[in-house]
C-alpha cells in the first residue's frame, strides 16, 4: 500500500463539497514528522494502483460528479487536458461603450477599459462612494418592472 507509513484521517468535505483526507507521517516516538492534504480520488486511485500519480497526471470523474468517487467513475488523465475539458469556452463581443461611445472587443466588460470610463463606471455602480457622476449608464431596472414591459408589448 502506498500510503502504510501514514494515518489517514478523512474523508472531510471541504466548503466546495468535495473530498480529502489528511495523512499524518510519524517517527519512532510518535511525533509528526510530515502532514499532508490529497484529494480523496487521487488517493483511492494511487492506492488502487498501488503507485503515486506523476506531477502531468490527475483523476478525472467521468459522469462529472465530483461525489461519485466509486473507482468505476475515476480515471487518470493528464493535467493539460483536464484543464481543456473543463475550460469555459468565451466569446468575444464586440460593444460600444456607454461613457465615451468607442467600440471595443470584451467577453463582459461594461466599458472600453480606459482609465477614464472603469472610473466613471465604478462611481456610477457605487464602487467608490463620495462623488457621484450624472446617470451616463442606465440604472438597473427591477425585474418587476421588465416583467411588466414584456406583458404591455405582448398585449399591445
Amino acid at each position: 500500500m502506498i500510503y502504510a507509513e501514514y494515518k489517514c484521517y478523512g474523508p472531510y468535505y471541504r466548503k466546495d463539497g468535495r473530498q480529502h483526507i489528511i495523512l499524518i507521517r510519524h517517527n519512532q516516538s510518535g511525533e509528526i514528522i510530515e502532514r499532508k492534504t490529497v484529494s480523496y480520488p487521487k488517493y483511492l486511485v494511487e492506492n488502487y494502483l498501488n503507485r503515486p500519480l506523476t506531477e502531468n497526471e490527475t483523476v478525472d470523474h467521468i459522469d462529472g460528479n465530483f461525489l461519485n468517487n466509486d473507482l468505476s467513475n475515476l480515471r487518470i488523465v493528464l493535467r493539460n487536458e483536464h484543464s481543456k475539458s473543463h475550460a469555459v469556452k468565451r466569446v468575444l463581443i464586440e460593444r460600444i461603450c456607454p461613457i465615451c461611445g468607442k467600440k471595443y472587443l470584451s467577453y463582459n466588460n461594461k466599458t472600453c477599459g480606459s482609465k477614464s470610463c472603469r472610473g466613471k463606471c465604478a462611481h456610477i455602480n457605487g464602487y467608490n462612494k463620495g462623488n457621484s457622476f450624472p446617470d451616463i449608464l442606465p440604472q438597473k431596472q427591477s425585474s418587476r418592472s421588465t416583467i411588466e414591459e414584456i406583458q404591455s408589448v405582448n398585449v399591445g
